[in-house]
């Protein structure tokens, strides 16, 4: 239990309802449960939140800032400005009408082209707001890498208030475990990371997964690293899509980047589909500005001829995500490296079974889980179809999977954190 004194600034890009992808829907979910365990929170978001009132906007003072872009003191090599890796020329909005829909209820992006502009200018709006505010915390928390140029504003003018991180994913997560030298922006974001995860007092890691990839890609020392194990408040849907409620569904939700194994998943499909034409696969979810493959799949899609058995949503919002898992008999995540996977979570708690890659993080809390090596397209072909065709299986799977999750407690999971930050 926090000390009734407990003060926590957090900032994030992302909190339910600002959400762009899993960091939303953790943070609403770490925010609540601090909240509940009698600490103060306070939370600083660039985007306009007129209808949240538990968050502070400073979209106004960054939109000033933004338009000086100056560098932040110590990063001064940070001068990336745009998603866009160095040599390639920006992709046209490519329509694949035929194929897949973006739906009416599309969200704007909250990471557009000139994010990283955006985080210089939001460090000097936290800076400002501090300042201007005059409170005192016991601790600042930044949500992934878009805190960086902040916590180092902030050591350039000797705020002494300790700077933890949580981190949801690195850099070498979303490069699918490597770091490409042609990849110009991921270059630049895995050096800041390194210098920012360096200058941490603390930092929270979502799984044993990234705890690895802190201390072996970017020499964090160990003692520095504390996991806190996702979990998410989750309601399930009681009524599918009814047009699709009768067939051998396979989901996948998530965002549409070389993070999640796109490809692995179609080339899994064309085998699964020479044994069992009758499977479709269900794809949920968009590109991103810093890395969209949506038209290079839906592309391959149509080179290996698999039109009729792979559904393509687009962004899906949360009711109809809901549905989706409803709808489906299966759900996969073939990421070559997931940190956590709250998706995952959402599936087998909505009754749909789950078969992942084997460097997934949240099988740590789910251990019953089937688990297959990433590019090993014949076991999870194999497995696929094992789980589709036999529902004795699923129901199975399932049982145990839902055991597991029950043993999972996302209030100690939190208590390991305020325990941290008391220590100070």
């Amino acid at each position: 239990m926090a000390k009734a004194s407990t003060k926590i600034l957090i900032l994030s890009w992302e909190i339910l309802p600002l959400m762009e992808g899993g960091l939303g829907v953790l943070v609403r979910s770490l925010v609540d449960e601090l909240r509940s365990q009698a600490a103060e929170v306070t939370v600083l978001v660039p985007h306009n939140a007129d209808n949240i009132p538990d968050i502070i906007s400073l979209e106004k003072e960054i939109k000033k800032y933004a338009k000086q872009d100056k560098l932040i003191p110590g990063l001064e090599d940070f001068t990336l400005t745009e998603f866009v890796p160095k040599g390639k020329k920006k992709q046209n909005n490519i329509k694949w009408p035929l194929l897949y829909s973006k739906g009416e209820n599309k969200k704007e992006t909250l990471y557009p082209n000139n994010a990283p502009v955006l985080t210089r200018a939001y460090a000097y709006a936290v800076y400002d707001w501090l300042t201007k505010n005059k409170q005192k915390f016991d601790v600042i928390y930044g949500m992934d890498w878009l805190a960086i140029p902040a916590h180092f504003l902030l050591l350039h003018h000797k705020i002494e208030t300790p700077f933890y991180y949580h981190i949801n994913s690195s850099e070498v997560d979303r490069s699918g475990g490597y770091i490409q030298n042609n990849d110009h922006t991921a270059k630049a974001l895995y050096e800041l990371e390194k210098k920012g995860f360096y200058q941490a007092e603390k930092l929270a890691v979502v799984s044993d997964i990234s705890k690895q990839v802190l201390v072996e890609d970017y020499n964090i020392p160990a003692e520095k690293i504390q996991p806190i194990y996702n979990d998410i408040s989750f309601e399930p849907e009681k009524i599918g899509f009814e047009h699709l409620d009768k067939g051998k569904n396979v989901l996948f939700v998530g965002r549409v980047v070389g993070q999640k194994g796109l490809f692995f998943l179609l080339e899994t499909a064309v085998r699964v589909l020479q044994i069992d034409p009758q499977v479709t696969f269900i794809i949920a979810g968009d590109g991103s500005p810093e890395g969209n493959l949506l038209p290079e799949i839906v592309e391959h899609v149509a080179k290996r001829k698999l039109e009729r058995n792979i559904l393509f949503t687009g962004w899906v919002n949360g009711e109809a995500k809901k549905q989706l898992y409803k709808t489906s008999q299966l759900f996969v995540m073939p990421s070559p490296n997931e940190p956590f996977g709250l998706t995952a979570l959402e599936a087998i708690r909505s009754g749909v079974p789950t078969i992942a890659s084997e460097t997934s993080g949240f099988i740590a809390v789910v251990p019953s889980t089937p688990t297959f090596a990433y590019y090993d397209i014949e076991a999870f072909a194999n497995s696929i179809l094992h789980f589709i065709q036999n529902k004795e299986a699923r129901v199975d799977l399932l049982k145990r999977q839902q055991e597991d999750l029950s043993q999972h407690n996302w209030p100690k999971e939190v208590a390991k954190l305020l325990g941290l930050i008391d220590k100070i």
